[in-house]
């Protein structure tokens, strides 16, 4: 298999887009006046990125392999790849996992933060939200200035938007399948007890939210959907 090694090299150039470049390994943008940059494919070398300081608008999409997403390593080699980016105006950033390594659960081994991501989008649609839900607090601690935070799960999708206040808003749209009532109601609950653990690693305190619900049902035989918007209110970084 080839190995790509590309130099792209343009003063005037404004917007660039690249996509599905997977087999990309190292690049070289010497593109001083680029404003707008969106990537999709794997994580590669970027040797030299001049850009428009201050006003590059980025949107990153990363995807795995079946193993990079449980190997700390690759959130290493993300952070590393994220630095180039320091300067940048904006940075929306979304990868497909296919599973968190056990060792985000432990914050002394997580990589420095990374303080210009401002939108994060996560899918993982190997495993419940259930699974997913101790992981939250180490990508908030990965990316603390986060302003927008989503994840899909194969069972649920919830999106967290934090306000300059130290508070934030939490919605979420479970998608149950179940034959009967009682077991649509058992797997919401399992749902909803998870969502508030969500909310707890994400609170100092599990005294500082307060919650409104708003529902709406909709049944059928075997495929039944509920949105349900809460609204949390915590001292996240008072």
């Amino acid at each position: 298999m080839r190995v790509l090694s590309v130099q792209i090299s343009h003063s005037n150039l404004k917007s660039l887009v690249v996509t599905g470049c997977y087999r990309m390994r190292k690049v070289e943008f010497n593109t001083p006046n680029l404003r707008y940059f969106k990537y999709s494919g794997g994580i590669f070398t970027i040797s030299k990125f001049r850009y428009c300081s201050g006003l590059l608008d980025v949107k990153l999409e990363l995807y795995t392999g079946s193993l990079d997403g449980t190997e700390l390593f690759w959130f290493v080699r993300l952070r590393n790849f994220l630095e180039i980016f320091s300067d940048c105006g904006a940075l929306n950033l979304s990868f497909h996992l296919e599973g968190f390594p056990e060792e985000l659960r432990h914050y002394d081994m997580l990589p420095d933060p990374f303080y210009q991501l401002t939108h994060l989008k996560i899918t993982n649609r190997m495993f419940p939200i259930s699974q997913q839900a101790n992981f939250f607090n180490a990508f908030v601690e990965l990316f603390p200035r986060v302003e927008t935070f989503s994840l899909k799960a194969i069972d649920c999708e919830l999106t967290i938007k934090f306000d300059e206040d130290g508070g934030f808003n939490l919605s979420w749209i479970p998608f149950i399948r179940a034959s009967t009532t009682d077991e649509y109601d058992k797997n919401f609950q399992e749902m909803k007890d998870c969502i508030e653990t969500i909310v707890n690693l994400l609170s100092w305190t599990e005294e500082n939210y307060s919650e409104e619900e708003n529902c709406a049902d909709e049944h059928s035989e075997m495929d039944v959907s509920r949105n349900v918007v809460k609204r949390f209110e915590s001292a996240l970084w008072t």
